[in-house]
């Protein structure tokens, strides 16, 4: 059997063991997602588009730099 087969079947017993994190913004949080709703369907959006966009909302917001942490 394969990695990809055996996480595959492997069966998630708490599901509540993926941690969240709190929105500390939502204002950005809302403006980011419509943003990607918008233009999802028009082209692609790379991790450096979506950093971009995300920096140029901050500003926009006024965020703090190095408030926001990028993680994929």
């Amino acid at each position: 059997m394969q990695i990809k087969d055996k996480r595959l079947a492997t069966e998630v017993t708490n599901l509540k063991a993926k941690c969240h994190k709190p929105v500390i913004f939502p204002e950005f949080e809302l403006a980011l997602k419509e943003f990607i709703l918008l233009y999802q369907s028009r082209t692609i959006l790379s991790d450096a588009l979506l950093i971009e966009k995300a920096k140029l909302l901050a500003d926009k917001l006024e965020i703090p730099q190095g408030i926001l942490q990028v993680s994929f």
